[in-house]
């Protein structure tokens, strides 16, 4: 009975992962902007960064693990109060976060540049009175300029509920 129960929950599983990865995107989409590209090249060397360290790191680790094993005879070392290890293994950090940190900078710098724009958006609200509201002003609500709710669904149907 136990078989059965994981079989069909495997069965579901796998008719449903289809509907599960059709919104999937592997990397962000094309960058259509000079910062946008800009932000898309730093997402790339950050993740090179972050896939070289990792793999150096988890290569160390596999090494030490295997070539440094009890079984072959290797006693364990005491690193303690070693000022050599300790500064190599601040160092190094050190020097990964300042070569992250540089170009993540100089992209956020270039994000506050606004004197070329790519694109302008202006955006109008409805003129406000210091008088009382009209009848025509109180439908003027949101920047809708008269247009009923009803009319407005029309207009967009599937963006207005």
């Amino acid at each position: 009975m136990r078989k059965v129960i994981v079989k069909s929950a495997c069965a579901a599983l796998a008719a449903h992962s289809g509907v599960a990865q059709a919104g999937f995107q592997l990397n962000i989409p094309a960058p259509a902007t000079r910062i946008a590209t800009e932000n898309y090249d730093l997402h790339f060397v950050m993740m090179v960064i972050i896939l070289v360290v990792f793999a150096g790191v988890f290569a160390v680790m596999l090494y030490s693990i295997y070539a440094h094993r009890k079984s072959v005879g290797h006693k364990a070392e005491h690193f303690h109060e070693n000022a050599t290890v300790e500064i190599i293994w601040n160092v190094i950090p050190l020097v990964v976060l300042i070569a992250m940190a540089w170009p993540a900078t100089r992209t956020i710098l270039n994000l506050r540049d606004a004197s070329s724009p790519d694109i302008t958006i202006k955006a109008a609200g409805p003129a406000r009175s210091s008088g009382p509201a009209t009848s025509s002003q109180r439908g003027n609500r949101a920047g809708t300029q008269g247009v009923t709710h009803r009319q407005a669904r029309a207009a967009a149907p599937g963006v207005i509920k």
